[in-house]
């Protein structure tokens, strides 16, 4: 079974998910030396949205995601932080007040440090300074193609390339599965694609009667890797409907490989834990 698999430079890994300071040990013992640490229990908020609290933070231990509620009350998240990577970096570089929360999705151990400290750390360290740069590029590419995405694909698409994604962030290779621990609920994975926790429900009980997956409340166990990648694959087979997914997803025509989507090149069998 093919698996995926994360490659490129310690940059790209650093910036694409992955410990962030990863090729770069002494500036993350700089980096922690000044640092405070705190602890946040399941559900607790190190900031919530429209404070004015300007930190940058570090997961040590633990998963958050980032919520954005709108005006009606309706939650979106926006993405997950898993252990070494950064997060509120925006509003420590800019002094903004908060536009989305951070809440623990499970216990969380994070290091953080005031915004001004964080740019005069940055000053003296100039290969942070250009991997945060390079992070804040990949993340809003990343939320580009997230927009887009929920403008022109269905929800068994953004689903099934919402738990492609996850496997290659997370997975545990387990025989020939992949397991993938579930800390979110239906409702959570529904807020990650714009959709319903009913949609979410019906969807993953559409993916499991095709024996591509296993759900249980707390992880999903993907049973045939290349098959669901296929099936991913075959909801983009309209060039029209789902162009800009084709476009950010799948190799130009005289790339190599044509006719397969870029996913399929991300397979680690080295990157995923055993378990």
């Amino acid at each position: 079974m093919n698996t995926p698999k994360r490659t490129g430079s310690a940059d790209q890994a650093g910036v694409s998910g992955g410990d962030f300071f990863l090729g770069l040990p002494e500036d993350r013992e700089a980096f922690l030396r000044i640092c405070h640490s705190d602890r946040y229990a399941k559900g607790g908020f190190p900031f919530l949205q429209g404070d004015p609290d300007q930190r940058v933070f570090y997961v040590d231990e633990g998963e958050v995601k980032i919520i954005r509620v709108s005006p009606c009350g309706r939650e979106s998240i926006i993405s997950l932080r898993h252990p070494g990577e950064l997060f509120g970096v925006a509003e420590a570089m800019t002094g903004q007040t908060r536009r989305a929360s951070a809440q623990a999705v499970t216990a969380l151990s994070v290091h953080h440090m005031q915004g001004l400290q964080f740019k005069g750390f940055l000053e003296q360290y100039p290969r942070v300074a250009v991997r945060v740069g390079e992070l804040m590029s990949y993340r809003l590419r990343d939320l580009c193609e997230q927009v887009e995405t929920l403008m022109v694909c269905d929800p068994i698409s953004r689903l099934i390339k919402l738990l492609l994604i996850m496997v290659e962030q997370s997975g545990v290779k387990r025989g020939e599965t992949l397991r993938i621990p579930l800390p979110l609920s239906q409702t959570e994975l529904a807020a990650m694609i714009g959709s319903s926790r009913q949609t979410v429900n019906q969807i993953l009980r559409l993916l499991q009667g095709e024996d591509l997956i296993h759900a249980t409340r707390s992880e999903i166990t993907i049973l045939h890797y290349d098959a669901l990648l296929a099936r991913w694959a075959a909801t983009h087979a309209d060039p029209i409907c789902c162009a800009t997914c084709l476009a950010a997803e799948w190799p130009s025509p005289s790339a190599p490989g044509q006719g397969k989507p870029r996913v399929s090149t991300l397979r680690p069998a080295d990157r995923l834990r055993p378990s």
